[in-house]
């Protein structure tokens, strides 16, 4: 059995392990409802059902998760791989100094932020995430992310290519903002890093990164 871990006392972020462990007892719903709208892909299991069909109930769903385990790539599969990461982009954040206050950031207009910074489908952006909560939460952060002029911050520095940064608002705390920086190459996201204290996990992107991307 594992439960969520909590911060020792003393530090301001949770380890990367510990924060992908928490990523997963919480995701544990969400594998749930999954698997549950997997077998409501059959029309026969979407809809309300007659009591005559009660008897054989049982046995259709037996059938039709029987077809989805062996056919369907498991749900889980992927966040356990992730869970046994670290993150790397955490590493070069802090080995290479990307947050002293001596670097300079410039803020560019989002529609020009990165050209080659990739773009997303709803799909693609589900395979980061890993569900749809997080989709769901981005539009509300991105919403306060806004500034009095509607202009989107993000923020970049020429001479670290392949990364992009950025001031969100702190969920919690009305008057604190985190640091995030979001790492791409060849097309692909590859790495992402706030300086919450959840922040180092990389168990799919949290609502805030997701809102940047």
């Amino acid at each position: 059995m594992e439960m969520l871990a909590f911060m020792k006392r003393g530090t301001k972020q949770m380890p990367t392990l510990d924060s992908n462990l928490s990523r997963i007892v919480t995701k544990v719903r969400w594998i749930v409802e999954e698997s549950n709208g997997r077998l409501k892909h059959w029309q026969y299991l979407a809809k309300t059902l007659p009591n005559s069909q009660f008897p054989f109930i049982g046995d259709y769903v037996r059938i039709v998760a029987a077809l989805c385990n062996k056919y369907r790539p498991p749900l889980a599969a992927k966040m356990l791989h992730l869970s046994q990461r670290v993150n790397t982009l955490q590493e070069r954040v802090e080995n290479e100094g990307l947050d002293r206050r001596g670097l300079i950031w410039k803020t560019v207009d989002a529609a020009d932020v990165a050209p080659d910074f990739p773009l997303h489908t709803e799909n693609d952006l589900r395979q980061l995430t890993l569900g749809i909560y997080q989709l769901r939460m981005a539009q509300f952060y991105s919403q306060e992310h806004f500034d009095i002029d509607g202009g989107f911050n993000i923020l970049v520095n020429d001479g670290i290519p392949g990364l992009v940064s950025a001031k969100i608002q702190s969920r919690h705390v009305l008057a604190k903002q985190y640091k995030c920086w979001i790492g791409y190459n060849d097309g692909v996201v590859n790495g992402w890093y706030r300086k919450c204290k959840a922040g180092t996990g990389v168990v799919g992107i949290c609502g805030h990164i997701s809102c940047i991307v």
